[in-house]
C-alpha cells in the first residue's frame, strides 16, 4: 500500500470528518513509517546491492517515525474511531499512482539516456514525489545497467526527503 496514497486519502477524509483527525493523522504517521522498511525489503529484493548501502539511510528516519508514533499514540487526547465510510484506498488515488508509476519509469530511463548519472539525484528527488516503488525498481535496474550502487541508493534517498515533505 503507497504511503502516499494513503495520506492523501486520509487527508480528505480529515477534512470530511473532523472528530476522526487525530486517528487519521496516527494512520498517516504509521503508513509514511512504515514506508522506510517497506522499501528496504523491496530494495533487498530487487537489487541486493543498492539494499545494502540504502538502509543505512533509512535506519534513521525509521527510528524518528516509530519514536513519533509512540508519543502522539501516548499524547493525551481522545482518539476517535472514523466512521465506517468505505475503503479509504479509494480506487482513484490507486489509480493515479499506477499511473504516476509508468511516467517515473519512462522518466527515469530519459534523465539517465540524456543526463547520465549526474541527474540522477535530482530525477530521484523529483520523482520521488509522485511514487517511491517506481522509483526504486528504476534505480535497481540503472544499477544492474552500470550505475554505481552507492550513487542509485543516494537517489532513492533524495526521492524518500522529497516525498516525505511533500505529504
Amino acid at each position: 500500500v503507497s504511503s502516499t496514497a494513503v495520506t492523501f486519502s486520509f487527508s480528505r477524509l480529515s477534512r470530511l470528518e473532523p472528530e476522526s483527525q487525530r486517528a487519521l493523522a496516527i494512520g498517516t504517521l504509521a503508513a509514511s513509517t512504515m514506508l522506510y522498511p517497506r522499501l528496504a525489503v523491496a530494495m533487498a529484493v530487487l537489487n541486493l546491492r543498492v539494499a545494502s548501502d540504502l538502509v543505512w539511510y533509512l535506519l534513521v528516519p525509521f527510528v524518528a517515525g516509530v519514536i513519533s508514533l509512540i508519543v502522539v499514540r501516548n499524547s493525551h487526547g481522545a482518539a476517535v474511531t472514523p466512521q465506517a465510510t468505505g475503503n479509504p484506498l479509494q480506487l482513484l488515488p490507486a489509480i493515479q499512482m499506477a499511473l504516476a508509476f509508468q511516467v517515473v519509469l519512462f522518466a527515469t530511463a530519459w534523465v539517465r539516456v540524456s543526463f547520465g548519472s549526474r541527474g540522477l539525484m535530482t530525477s530521484g528527488a523529483l520523482l520521488g514525489l509522485a511514487e517511491m516503488d517506481a522509483l526504486a525498481y528504476s534505480m535497481a535496474t540503472l544499477e544492474r545497467l552500470g550505475t554505481d550502487a552507492h550513487l542509485a541508493a543516494r537517489a532513492v534517498v533524495a526521492g524518500v526527503a522529497a516525498n516525505s515533505w511533500m505529504k
